[in-house]
């Protein structure tokens, strides 16, 4: 009776090994992206429409206005490299009035010719940064003190726009969903919606509109953002 007991423990003891086998290495991403699929919240709307305000006579005097906006949530263990892919779908897809500051354009500078930011450091300086003499932030604003005019001149027009829409993609919170642009075309609208673009979508962000302008604005107040640590 006892070897008949060893013999079902080592039997299932086998078989556990051999089902741990199969998850850890065999099926290892099978699971892996089953899993994903399974905890990840996909959320497809940054606002929602806000009551209506009518008058005692019915009239409307404070509505709501979809406007047609990109957004941009980062996707799982996205690299760098394939976030700047994705600045340059954009940056071909949709245009800007406004510009990367600066700032924004060395910060890009320095993605695109990471080898060429190395070389911005001495050696001297690199061998302070061993002896903990100089940490990770000293470096980092030594090498963008030393991106001159004449290396930014290197970023054409097309890498200054990816520039612009790279830096809106990283503002804020890491997981937070980014406004990349509002009230696009419908021809804008449709590019990036047919391009499928990893972690890009296409949502109707809606805002408050006053058909009064500002007459009745100051007394019925308006809606903003929530700041995140009110939320």
């Amino acid at each position: 009776m006892k070897k008949i007991y060893l013999l079902f423990v080592w039997l299932f003891f086998m078989i556990t090994v051999f089902a741990l086998y199969e998850i850890s290495f065999k099926k290892k991403d099978y699971y892996q992206e089953l899993y994903q699929n399974k905890t990840n919240t996909y959320v497809y709307s940054l606002s929602t429409p806000r009551g209506r305000i009518l008058d005692v006579n019915g009239n409307v005097i404070v509505d709501n206005i979809g406007v047609k906006t990109i957004i941009y949530r980062k996707v799982n263990n996205v690299s760098t490299r394939e976030e700047l892919k994705i600045a340059y779908q954009l940056a071909e897809y949709l245009d800007f009035s406004k510009k990367a500051s600066e700032r924004e354009l060395k910060k890009f500078w320095m993605l695109k010719n990471p080898e060429e930011t190395k070389k911005l450091i001495t050696d001297e300086e690199y061998t302070l940064y061993e002896e903990r003499k100089l940490n990770s932030t000293d470096l980092y604003v030594l090498k963008m003190d030393r991106i001159t005019n004449d290396l930014l001149a290197s970023l054409d027009e097309k890498d200054r726009v990816a520039a612009y829409v790279y830096a809106l993609m990283n503002e804020g919170y890491q997981y937070d969903a980014k406004i990349i642009k509002k009230d696009v075309t419908d021809i804008e609208y449709a590019k990036v919606l047919e391009s499928k673009i990893p972690g890009v979508t296409n949502e109707m962000y809606f805002e408050r509109y006053y058909p009064y302008d500002s007459t009745l604005k100051s007394i019925l107040g308006s809606i903003g953002s929530i700041p995140k640590e009110d939320q």
